[in-house]
């Protein structure tokens, strides 16, 4: 690799809240609680049975695993750290509950550099659609997409507030380059609270009868 070129990348590691890529890396080795954002990881753990089993069927026999709590609907991440190692891939579960006060109907997952509002594509950490994503807990109809690897996206969501969901989908780690603190972004979408609504509807309302009563007052002159 050109020195340029590993310099745009380290800049861009940094940017994301990831450290400096060095020497090799395709193994998870650490995974962190905490809030990030909206979300709080209350518990997190990894497992490497078989480094180096890209491309598997079915579920991987590698597994990282975050219980999470959202208290405000606003971009989150799950950090995890990964070494030296080749190419692996992880059954990802995520357990998310939903403390905000409002229901869900979206929720978005991205991985990459950048983060979910200026998101930069890479190729070497992705998704792995060999096997569907899965979700349970949510009403609705849920329905997933994928613009490419770096983003999953759910939507047809009926989240309620205090329930319980659960992702399960497969990840890759494909390079054997990079390394450092890595972060699995997250945000909900949420309909508008009741309050909030009825604010709106109210507003619109008022700006009916403020037309109405222009016109009126129009034609009686």
């Amino acid at each position: 690799m050109h020195p340029n070129t590993r310099s745009f990348v380290a800049l861009l590691a940094l940017w994301s809240g990831a450290a400096t890529p060095a020497s090799v890396g395709g193994i998870i080795v650490s995974t962190s609680m905490g809030t990030n954002g909206g979300l709080t990881v209350t518990s997190a753990t990894v497992g490497t049975p078989e480094p180096g089993n890209d491309n598997v069927p079915g579920l991987s026999a590698n597994t990282l695993f975050y219980m999470e709590t959202y208290n405000d609907v606003a971009t989150g991440a799950a950090r995890f750290a990964h070494a030296e190692g080749p190419p692996t891939e992880y059954s990802v579960t995520l357990v998310v509950t939903n403390e905000t006060g409002v229901v869900w109907t979206d929720y978005a997952l991205f991985v990459g550099l950048g983060n979910i509002d200026f998101p930069l594509f890479v190729d070497y950490f992705a998704f792995d659609f060999d096997m569907p994503p899965t979700i349970s807990g949510a009403g609705g109809l849920p329905s997933w997409s994928s613009p490419d690897a770096n983003w999953l996206v759910w939507s047809g969501l009926e989240v309620e507030p205090g329930s319980t969901i659960q992702f399960e989908f497969n990840l890759d780690l494909l390079a054997e380059n990079i390394s450092g603190d890595w972060l699995i972004h997250q945000r909900p979408t949420a309909i508008p609270a009741p309050a909030t609504a009825a604010v709106l509807l109210a507003s619109a309302a008022c700006l009916s009868m403020s037309r109405r009563t222009r016109r009126s007052s129009e034609r009686s002159r």
